[in-house]
């Protein structure tokens, strides 16, 4: 029988870490739920040369805006439900797994017992969590165990539900335009009301025209708001002088990425504003 038994503890501390350079990802990074049947799917990829352990879990968050336009996560605390939150009602299947290395798995969802007569997107955000596989206790030499240090890493991704049909709306307006702390860019503000029952997705184009209307530079932002908030355009400063501009700012509600049957009727608006750098 192979069977040693280990004289020393193993102890196995846990780091928990969300980066870019996680060892798994997500497909599609963002899970819309079909409104009929309730279920959707998402796989996992094993991106090491390990295998890995797997946990999949819920939680209530979304980006925010401050006044400065400095973007954030909001994370909703354990006795926090927002009402259109979707942890409540959405199971997964597994919720734990090994996944070998390079290879992927599908984990499926199912929601149930959503509030009746409600129209509004439910969400919530999927957090995969991995550990590479542990060697059990048992299978380890006398005199071999030891300290072990294990990386967790977590990756981040959105689950969705459109109960009914989709009302987001976007007003927007010109706020500050301020150069910033390193004097290297030209920031302009663009304060936002969202309105509706679901997040406005889409996208944010801007074109800065100078006195003899010559395109000095553009940009494009992609939009995820969930609420009111202040967009930051920033631009290169070092292609402003000092005179007058003007600036023309187009939204959309059009994101490729979203199904079209999750989207609101097509929203187009454009505003224009004249600034001056001194």
């Amino acid at each position: 029988m192979k069977f040693k038994i280990a004289l020393l503890s193993l102890v196995i501390v846990i780091i928990s870490a969300v980066s870019a350079k996680s060892q798994i990802a997500l497909h599609p990074t963002a899970a819309f739920i079909d409104p009929v049947s309730n279920t959707g799917s998402m796989t996992i990829r094993n991106t090491s040369n390990s295998t890995r352990e797997i946990d999949v879990k819920f939680k209530y968050g979304h980006q925010s805006y401050d006044s400065l336009g400095k973007q954030k996560m909001y994370w909703a605390d354990s006795s926090d439900t927002p009402a259109n939150s979707l942890v409540p009602y959405i199971k997964v299947f597994p919720k734990r797994l090994m996944i070998p290395p390079n290879e992927q798995a599908t984990v499926r969802f199912l929601v149930r017992g959503l509030p009746a007569g409600e129209e509004k997107l439910f969400f919530a955000r999927i957090v995969a969590g991995s550990v590479p596989e542990v060697e059990q206790i048992d299978t380890i030499s006398v005199g071999k165990v030891s300290a072990r240090m294990v990386m967790r890493s977590e990756m981040i991704g959105l689950v969705a539900l459109m109960k009914g049909k989709n009302t987001a709306s976007l007003d927007f307006k010109v706020g500050d335009v301020f150069e910033d702390s390193t004097k290297t860019k030209l920031n302009i503000l663009i304060i936002c009301d969202k309105s509706g029952n679901a997040p406005f997705w889409g996208s944010m184009e801007s074109e800065i025209y100078d006195s003899e209307d010559d395109l000095v530079d553009k940009t494009t932002t992609a939009l995820a708001l969930y609420a009111d908030g202040s967009i930051k355009l920033q631009f290169d400063k070092s292609k402003f002088s000092t005179g007058k501009y003007k600036a023309k700012v187009f939204v959309t509600n059009q994101r490729k990425e979203i199904p079209e049957k999750y989207l609101p009727e097509l929203f187009v608006d454009t505003r224009e504003f004249d600034f001056e750098v001194k």
